[in-house]
């Protein structure tokens, strides 16, 4: 993601974000930045496959630092999304839109024999949230 950063300010001479949105990319340029946005976004909303650093997240941490975690830091990654990538990249999330459809499918099923099979509660939390947000 800071690589796709830094070559979006090297076309725009600019840091600006809003800068980014009225570059004009080509379809392949798009397509690249809108995988390393995902891949840096997707690890911190996390989406499946890049999942698996959440259950253990929420194991080691005290109580309030869980909530925090469950209630803000997971939004962030989803925000970025809205707020970055998709503004970029329109057409690329267009076109891997069914795929990104696909790989939230696949999470909404792993996570529920997930959830069928966990037998701790503090564990069991992140996975419902997953399965949530998922949805």
């Amino acid at each position: 993601m800071l690589i796709s950063i830094i070559y979006l300010a090297n076309l725009a001479d600019s840091f600006a974000i809003e800068d980014f949105y009225y570059l004009t990319l080509s379809f392949e340029e798009e397509v690249l930045l809108l995988l390393a946005f995902l891949i840096g976004f997707g690890i911190k909303i996390p989406m499946w496959p890049v999942h698996t650093w959440l259950p253990d997240a929420h194991v080691e941490a005290p109580t309030s630092g869980s909530v925090i975690l469950a209630s803000v830091l997971l939004k962030v990654g989803g925000y970025g999304m809205i707020r970055f990538l998709l503004p970029i990249t329109t057409e690329a999330g267009i076109y891997l839109s069914d795929y990104m459809i696909y790989l939230s499918l696949i999470a909404i099923i792993y996570i529920s024999f997930v959830a069928f099979a966990q037998e701790d509660m503090k564990n069991l939390l992140p996975i419902l949230l997953l399965l949530i947000w998922a949805l």
